[in-house]
């Protein structure tokens, strides 16, 4: 980007800058507090990559849970490098990960300060949008949920990569756009999100360059299709088509029924920027009713008269075209287009949150401008800044809930009431908290949610070895390896009760399953030289 056009930057807008910082630390200081749980045992704790950089090769091919032994498809290369940069630095301090997050996220906002300065050149419309991004808790779950660092690290890049682009496109200097297409790479090996940014620059084009297309958006797309190929392929980590799964059902089954129940999380999202309580880690997936479902159909025609409107009045409105191309742009991935494996969640707000912010910001001032009388400004100016102040409050209290993983647990749970991970999560924390009976509870609960979900399973088998139900245990642990071969923790469990019940062979035949999907697992090598002597 240059250290003299970043430093030139800064020394333009320096107290709108020391503003934001403070703001931002001030809002988000409890995060320190919290300890890391849940996806961060996959993602640092029990993270062997992390702890040696000769698996830095690992790192860039395989999924960003490997590293504790689970396949997915999910590939956040970045992420696990942030983290053994960290490990190596600061072991696993928790305030050290968190403290990370914060930052990247006060980064992000003032990055977005200085992008939003070039796309509408009026310095107050930027602040303004930046200070709400900050804020706002619709960004709680990224920041405080260490796991969610591919969210900040591609939000980073796909912010630098539209910023320097700008820059080539106003300047015509050929650094630029290198820095454009390195940091649009390091946005997509942060979180596949980061594709998108390539349709965002068709946009601008139109926005501002008055043409939909130049030559050298022929180097984004080659880059796009490159990483969707090599996804396809040789990151394809479960060898399974990207357009159908592995998904869960019924969500995963049918395009149009997929897209009409995100009509209706469309809706959810809106809500969340507006009245942005009672925010939860997980939600319960709004299914249609039947497929002619009235209130999805209202919905889905809803977005399109609004997609509409943005295109009709685009030219009378430009800067909320921008804004709302930018929020329903980002939101493409996780729309049902292609099937996902979470159908809605709070930090897919994060980067299509700017849009909206972008949208109603430009609005706002457009309506203040039109106002005439004084005494209704100031009411006006007044009414903004509490506004502002009930949104940081609402942040400060959302970061102090998760300072405690059981609190957070119980607080999802009784929100999203079909949400198995929620609740065999919850039973795990009362486990360690040695409340066996409410641990065996939430993992019923969980199996009667989703009969097949592999950990809670493992969880049932635990608890049934505490009550020296031995054969019930290893029923258990079988069935966990069945539902999902890839979930190695069960193959653990029974390795070490057939090793304690004197069953050498037994032992043997798991130990070596483990090391076939895992084999980078310290632990199975150990006891299975043991058993070899």
């Amino acid at each position: 980007m240059g250290i003299k056009n970043l430093t030139s930057l800064f020394k333009k807008n320096t107290p709108l800058v020391i503003i934001l910082i403070i703001v931002g630390f001030i809002t988000y200081k409890d995060c320190l507090n919290n300890p890391l749980f849940w996806d961060d045992e996959a993602t640092i704790i029990n993270n062997l990559f992390i702890r040696d950089f000769r698996y830095i090769k690992e790192m860039f091919t395989s999924g960003y849970h490997y590293g504790w032994g689970e396949k997915t498809n999910l590939y956040r290369p970045l992420a696990t490098l942030s983290f053994a940069i960290e490990y190596h630095l600061f072991k696993l301090n928790p305030k050290i990960y968190h403290l990370t997050n914060i930052i990247l996220h006060i980064i992000n906002s003032l990055i977005l300060f200085f992008l939003s300065q070039e796309l509408f050149r009026l310095k107050k419309i930027s602040f303004f949008i930046s200070l709400l991004y900050l804020i706002h808790p619709q960004a709680t779950e990224v920041v405080n949920y260490a796991s969610h660092r591919p969210e900040l690290l591609m939000c980073l890049f796909f912010l630098l990569s539209f910023y320097t682009y700008i820059k080539f496109t106003k300047t015509n200097k050929k650094f630029f756009l290198f820095n454009s297409l390195f940091f649009y790479i390091l946005s997509i090996l942060s979180k596949e999100m980061g594709i998108t940014l390539v349709l965002f620059l068709f946009f601008y084009n139109i926005f501002k360059l008055k043409k939909a297309f130049n030559k050298y958006l022929l180097f984004f797309i080659g880059i796009a299709f490159l990483y969707t190929g090599l996804r396809a392929t040789c990151l394809n980590f479960l060898g399974v088509s990207l357009l159908k799964g592995p998904q869960f059902e019924p969500y995963s089954e049918n395009l149009v029924e997929r897209l009409l129940i995100f009509s209706k999380i469309f809706f959810i999202y809106i809500k969340i920027f507006f009245w942005p309580v009672g925010l939860h880690m997980e939600r319960d997936i709004p299914y249609l009713k039947s497929p002619w479902e009235i209130k999805a159909i209202l919905a889905s025609s809803s977005i399109i008269i609004m997609v509409g409107l943005l295109v009709i009045k685009r030219r009378k409105y430009p800067e909320e075209f921008l804004g709302g191309s930018w929020f329903l742009l980002s939101l493409l991935p996780v729309s049902g287009v292609i099937p996902i494996n979470t159908a809605i969640a709070e930090h897919y707000l994060y980067l299509p949150s700017i849009g909206f912010f972008m949208f109603i910001v430009n609005l706002i001032f457009k309506g203040y401008k039109k106002i005439r009388k004084n005494w209704f400004k100031y009411i006006f100016r007044s009414l903004i800044l509490i506004i502002f102040i009930g949104i940081s409050c609402l942040t400060i209290k959302r970061n102090k809930e998760w300072n405690d993983p059981l609190t957070l647990y119980q607080s999802t749970a009784k929100y999203a009431k079909y949400s198995f991970r929620a609740h065999n999560n919850l039973g795990v924390e009362y486990f360690r908290r040695k409340n066996f009976r409410k641990a065996e509870y939430y993992f019923k609960k969980a199996l009667n949610i989703n009969p097949n979900y592999a950990p809670a399973l493992n969880n049932i088998g635990v608890i049934a070895l505490r009550k020296g139900k031995v054969k019930e245990a290893i029923s258990y642990y079988k069935k966990s390896k069945e539902k999902d071969p890839n979930y190695l923790l069960a193959y653990k469990n029974l390795a070490h009760l057939y090793i304690k019940l004197g069953l050498k062979k037994e032992a043997k035949k798991e130990l070596e399953d483990i090391l076939q999907r895992f084999p980078y697992d310290q632990e199975a090598k150990r006891l299975l030289r043991i058993i070899n002597k």
